[in-house]
């Protein structure tokens, strides 16, 4: 019921609550066979039915009110309009990014709950526990769902994370405090260690006082390695661009990132080659990659290279 209900202004959460619902259903029909004569068919009945009718009405509000089951879909940014809502937007890179990207991966927001939560979970995973194995999947799954919206790299307040995978950390949290510890000395280091590791987060983001702004500003991990050692750093286009321009759009533009007014990294659109070579004096002839949209016809306007200016 709360997965249903945190839906409401997350969607993708559905996956978790139909998740949950279904593993109800298995736990109880047919891991415990024994005991499912037990339950009255319309209690069970009556309990499926409020949770789905829990699950619809966000949509059901959007379909009378906006014509359409998600507003993700009327979104008017730039990549909405280029890449489409749906599937198609789905890879594993982009969860790699959701976990790791410098600028919004959640394992820079709490780098020790997420070590630890993860290695306890797949300290189960080996024992093979069945219902860890369920859940990670389940929120791996939802992960993934988070995707099929374009603009799935917005942030949270300050330099956290995409709120689109901050769902995670309660689970890596709850695998964090079920970790046994031997001695009640390491529990006393490791909780001090994530105290502390967690100041440097606020810090960054003004403790209780975040600038909303960062979501659009490059986070201090991404702003050394930009500066320092560009090649190692290549979000998609979708990052990289918003944040160095420092902007949300509604049509394509070429993003030029440098330190001291010189150019360390570019993804430039075509149209943009000369004033980029004007401006940064020239455009390096290795490029990292590229990006282009199948949803419209004229891919030349947002059709790009990235490239490195060491």
């Amino acid at each position: 019921i709360l997965a249903a209900s945190a839906s409401w202004q997350s969607q993708p959460l559905l996956v978790i609550a139909i998740g949950y619902l279904a593993y109800y259903l298995f736990d109880t029909f047919w891991r415990n066979k024994d005991q499912a004569h037990q339950y009255k068919p319309v209690t069970l009945f009556n309990s499926i039915i409020s949770i789905l009718l829990i699950l619809a009405i966000p949509y059901l509000y959007n379909l009378t009110v906006f014509g359409v089951w998600s507003p993700w879909t009327k979104l008017q940014n730039i990549w909405t309009q280029y890449y489409g809502f749906g599937i198609q937007n789905i890879s594993i890179f982009k969860l790699y990014e959701q976990f790791f990207d410098l600028n919004m991966g959640l394992f820079w927001y709490s780098p020790v709950i997420f070590i630890i939560g993860l290695a306890t979970a797949v300290h189960l995973i080996i024992q093979k526990k069945a219902q860890t194995i369920f859940i990670l999947s389940l929120f791996v799954a939802t992960a993934f769902f988070y995707q099929t919206n374009p603009a799935w790299h917005y942030g949270t307040a300050g330099f956290g994370p995409t709120r689109h995978i901050l769902f995670f950390l309660p689970l890596l949290i709850y695998f964090f405090i079920h970790q046994k510890y031997n001695h009640m000395k390491n529990a006393i280091l490791i909780t001090s260690i994530w105290m502390i590791s967690q100041g440097y987060i606020l810090y960054f983001n003004g403790f209780l006082c975040p600038n909303f702004l960062n979501v659009l500003q490059h986070s201090p991990f991404s702003n050394y390695i930009l500066s320092n050692y560009p090649t190692l750093y290549n979000p998609t286009p979708e990052i990289f661009i918003d944040r160095t321009n420092h902007t949300d759009l509604d049509h394509p533009t070429t993003a030029v990132y440098k330190v001291n007014g010189i150019c360390k990294k570019a993804y430039v659109l075509i149209q943009d080659k000369e004033k980029v070579m004007q401006d940064c004096g020239y455009i390096p002839q290795t490029y990292a990659g590229k990006f282009t949209s199948n949803m419209i016809a004229e891919t030349d306007r947002v059709y790009s290279y990235t490239g490195f200016y060491i």
